[in-house]
Order: structure tokens, then sequence, then C-alpha cells
């Protein structure tokens, strides 16, 4: 039974995900920080398709220890020697599944938060989130992806917006911190970072650090704007937004299509939306993306929790 992970699993977006490859019975594992709701998500989910071969395990993108753990718990799990964390312990492990793959991550979960705050590795949250902890789990997940397996990274129609440089890790003080710039920013951090990933698994030959599977995509997903809890300012301006604007996003379901559109065919390097076509590379800087990759790839490393998969 071919496994596929999706981040952010217990609700909007990744919820509707879920719920369709559960349907067409993938073995999935939902990745959330919070468990319980993850749990209950996951008891809806075998209701409704009868698929019980769907599990949660824990992940806190807002810190890299947790986002080391996860690894660790699955390459444990893989040799059959543990299970993925769920609130800290280990589960489901056994000696049958020394050959569990990755077949697909899905990397859903995003966030934007109200204020420039920073995590306990001193990156601000929500570049963390969109990005940082994506680039940590993905390049920790590498070696254990199937032959033929897919990578799908969540960006947004935000990243035309803005652009990045080299500050990107500041940490903005209170008074400069936009929130809607911040989220825009560390979408298009993502992008830079799976164009460069797409490049480098395509010659994974040249300066690999492990042996990697053969044939792995890499693609991106720009969903639209959402009804989903994301949009929520939490501010006086929710309760109008609710009635103004909520009803002309799209819906979750609606939106899980474009990423089950992705999983189908599999392009390189493309980025999926209301249709899919090349990543806009016009808007890419070849030198800024591998000083990019590379400085976030040695940032996540002091942390000393996090190995480069590929490097120049």
């Amino acid at each position: 039974m071919q496994t596929i992970i999706v981040t952010g699993a217990s609700s909007g977006i990744g919820r509707a995900i879920s719920d369709v490859l559960a349907a067409q019975g993938y073995h999935i594992i939902m990745a959330c920080r919070n468990v319980e709701k993850g749990e209950r998500t996951k008891d809806e989910i075998i209701a409704n398709t009868g698929n019980r071969n769907i599990e949660v395990a824990y992940l806190d993108l807002l810190s890299l220890k947790s986002v080391q753990q996860f690894i660790d718990k699955f390459g444990e799990r893989r040799e059959g020697n543990g299970g993925i964390e769920r609130s800290g312990e280990g589960y489901g492990g056994n000696g049958g599944e020394s050959k569990l793959k990755i077949y697909a991550l899905i990397n859903n979960a995003g966030a934007m938060f109200a204020e420039p705050l920073p995590t306990e590795d001193r990156i601000e949250r929500t570049l963390a989130t969109n990005y940082t902890s994506v680039f940590a789990l993905t390049t920790g997940l590498l070696s254990f992806m199937a032959d033929g397996s897919t990578i799908i990274n969540t960006l947004s129609v935000m990243v035309h917006t803005t652009k990045i440089d080299r500050n990107i890790f500041d940490i903005p003080s209170a008074k400069e911190y936009k929130r809607l710039n911040q989220y825009s920013r560390s979408k298009v951090a993502l992008m830079y970072f799976t164009y460069e990933l797409a490049k480098r698994v395509k010659d994974s030959s040249v300066g690999a650090t492990v042996s990697l599977p053969p044939n792995i995509s890499v693609c991106a997903t720009d969903p639209g704007v959402v009804n989903t809890g994301i949009i929520t300012m939490g501010n006086r301006l929710d309760p109008l937004a609710n009635i103004f604007f909520r009803p002309f996003c799209k819906k979750p379901e609606t939106a899980a299509e474009i990423t089950l559109r992705a999983l189908r065919h599999r392009q390189n390097s493309f980025l999926y939306k209301g249709h899919h076509s090349n990543l806009p590379l016009p808007q890419l800087d070849e030198e800024f993306s591998r000083w990019l990759w590379n400085e976030t790839a040695t940032f996540v490393e002091k942390t000393g929790r996090f190995c480069r998969q590929l490097q120049e």
C-alpha cells in the first residue's frame, strides 16, 4: 500500500486532500500539530471512507526539533524499530513495515501570524512554518521517498506581490512587520526551494550525500484564495469578512483538487493552479536561488538537528 504524508491535515485543504486519498485506498499519515483535533478528523475520515490505514503523527513546524524527531521516527519505523511520533511517543511500528516508503509528500500546512515573534530556533514564525521547516522536513525525508514519488509544495498567489533578498532571515521589528507581506515573502522563499529542489533531485548524482531514489518529481500548487482559518485576521474586520468575503472564496474541497491533479500528473518543476505551467522562472534569480538553498541548509544545520541531503 502506498504511503502519503499530508501536513496540516486536520482541517481545511489538508483535510479535504486526506479525505479523497483515503477513499482511493492510500495509507495516509496526517502530520498535525494538534494531535487531538487530528484524531477526531481521522475518525471522521475512516467513517466516511472505510479506510482504516490512516494515522495521526505529531509535527510542529514551529520547531526544528519536532521536524527532526518526525524524520527520525519515520526512519525507525521504516526499519521496524518504532513509529512516527505521536504526542512524544512512538507508535505503529512493526517488522512488516521495514520497506515503508513515501509515495508522496504533500507540504500543505501553512500559517500567517499577527506578530513577528521568533521560534525557539530564532526564526520568525511565519517563515518557519511556511519555508524553513518545509525545507528541513522535505530534505530530511528524501532518502525515504519511493521510486517515482512526488513532492508537492503549496505556494500562493501572493508570490506575485513581493520579492525577497538576503535579509530573509532577519526578524522584523513590530513596527516594520506586516503579516501579509511576511506571508508572501515566505511563499516566495518556498517557490525558490521548489525550483532548486526540482533541479537537484533531477541530477542527484552531483553533490548528493545520500543515495536518492530515481524519478522523484517536485512541483508546487497555488490553490487560490480558500475559505480556511488562515484568512482570519483576529480583528474587528473578521465579521465583515465572514459576510462579504468568505462566501466568494474557494471551498477547501475545490482547492484540494488542484493538489490531487498535481499528484496525478507529476510534472517536475511545474506550478499547478487553474491550469498547470512551468514555475514562474522569470522571477527567479539563479544565483540567489543557490545562495538561499545553501544559506538555509547552513542555518538549519546550526541547530544540530538536521543533516544536509543535497549540496553543491
